[in-house]
């Protein structure tokens, strides 16, 4: 699998651990491969490359494969909710999968969910999510390899599909490739961005710490 290689100079080591910022010095296409216990980030916001942070120090390691479906799922509904399914947001979203009235409207009217529908019951949440997120990941908008597919199903649920075709169609104009690389990700709201990079890839120490700790007792319904 060809992909690439990113080599890293470091610009600001005042604490002597390497770990604030980094020039991307050289691509050369091979395989892609992340610092360990580093983080690579923008001036502005991101770094043109996401560099994912290890639990080893120095040198340097292959990309870890993006999570599977069914996890995805599950670091969605914690990134949502903290899997509280009592959960309110202050836009009117709702339990476990935080189902907006529009968007529970819109999932009735495919027949994705009943007219009993219930955001607070767990099973509904799940229900709902899935449906979504498969509807979102089939829509003829949504190509390219799995991962981008996932963000982009993942940046959808987010921040609404029309606004986030907006955001593809003016990346695919400015040359960035939407349908290999996540360099469009960067042209989404922070919220949104922040959103992708957290569940799909998994760079931020304190939402793995509590995902992998309310992960051991949450429960799906039957």
């Amino acid at each position: 699998m060809s992909k690439k290689v990113y080599t890293f100079t470091n610009l600001d080591s005042k604490d002597g651990r390497h770990n604030r910022y980094f020039l991307c010095v050289h691509i050369e296409t091979v395989r892609e491969f992340k610092l360990k216990g580093t983080y690579a980030m923008k001036t502005m916001k991101r770094s043109p490359f996401t560099v994912v942070k290890t639990m080893q120090n120095g040198g340097m390691t292959p990309e870890p494969d993006p999570p599977s479906y069914e996890e995805l799922l599950m670091r969605q509904l914690f990134k949502e909710s903290s899997f509280d399914p009592k959960a309110v947001s202050s836009a009117g979203a709702r339990g476990l999968a935080q189902i907006t009235p529009i968007t529970e409207k819109e999932l009735k009217r495919k027949g994705f969910i009943g007219e009993d529908f219930d955001p607070f019951k767990p099973k509904d949440a799940i229900q709902a999510q899935r449906a979504y997120m498969d509807y979102l990941m089939s829509r003829s908008w949504n190509k390219g390899s799995q991962e981008v597919k996932q963000a982009k199903a993942l940046a959808a649920y987010n921040f609404g599909p029309s606004a986030t075709v907006k955001v593809l169609n003016k990346a695919r104009e400015a040359g960035v490739d939407i349908y290999n690389s996540l360099d469009w990700v960067d042209m989404l709201p922070e919220e949104t961005s922040d959103y992708i990079d957290k569940i799909l890839v998994g760079d931020n120490e304190e939402f793995e710490a509590g995902y992998a700790k309310k992960r051991k007792t949450f429960q799906l319904p039957d």
